[in-house]
């Protein structure tokens, strides 16, 4: 008899349990109904619909079908719904119900979609000025692009140093026979000065530079090479 009993009382509580998760998503339902959220939804699958299909013009309809398959109100509804309902309690729900029943809160509903619209624009305008100003920094980024010598023993290593808009080179000769025997030029014009030098080594140092084995190697000997013109006045 006991067991018949607990039988039936599982039972009821399953029952109970059940209607009250049904009351509960019926008030999630209603929630978003009344904030909304169907229409602003759809409105950003509209505006992501367009976006991707700006991009690629032959694959319309499979955009068409992918995205509103993924991210449309009635595909997320069913799960929304759950994590709404598992989010807040049955009277906080009617308050959120009750709020947008009030004049302030219809006018949120009725200009969510316009709000989103408005701030997708200003996400896509910031969007596009920090990308301008990437380019920018791209263009201007100073970095040393390559470094050769025309001799593996005497040289002259020459190094080359800019961005896409202006830039100059380094020489220096390792012939120890010649006049000029690691001397520094930039841009063909001698580095007579240490204070000259000072300033060169403290642009490089600020100067994006990738360069590795070989490269890396006659770009480090002219680096010493201005140190020992820094010195010369020492």
């Amino acid at each position: 008899m006991l067991q018949k009993y607990s039988y039936l009382l599982l039972i009821t509580l399953a029952i109970f349990t059940h209607k009250t998760l049904q009351a509960n998503e019926a008030l999630a339902l209603d929630y978003l109904n009344s904030a909304n959220w169907g229409v602003v939804i759809d409105a950003q699958l509209k505006a992501q619909i367009e976006a991707a299909v700006a991009q690629n013009p032959s694959q319309q309809q499979q955009i068409i079908t992918y995205y509103t398959k993924i991210m449309s109100w009635a595909a997320i509804k069913p799960d929304l719904i759950k994590v709404i309902s598992n989010t807040f309690t049955d009277a906080e729900l009617v308050e959120l119900i009750r709020f947008y029943q009030t004049p302030t809160g219809q006018k949120l509903a009725g200009m969510s979609s316009e709000i989103n619209q408005q701030l997708l624009a200003i996400i896509n305008n910031n969007s596009k000025i920090f990308m301008a100003a990437q380019q920018i920094d791209a263009q201007n980024k100073v970095k040393v692009s390559d470094c050769t010598s025309e001799t593996s023993d005497i040289g002259p290593d020459v190094a080359y140093i800019g961005s896409l808009n202006s830039g100059f080179t380094l020489v220096v000769s390792r012939n120890a026979k010649a006049s000029d025997y690691l001397k520094v030029y930039y841009d063909d014009k001698e580095i007579l000065t240490p204070s000259r030098a000072k300033a060169v080594l403290a642009e490089l140092a600020t100067t994006e530079n990738r360069l590795k084995g070989r490269q890396l190697a006659c770009f480090n000997r002219i680096v010493t090479a201005l140190k020992l013109a820094e010195n010369n006045a020492k």
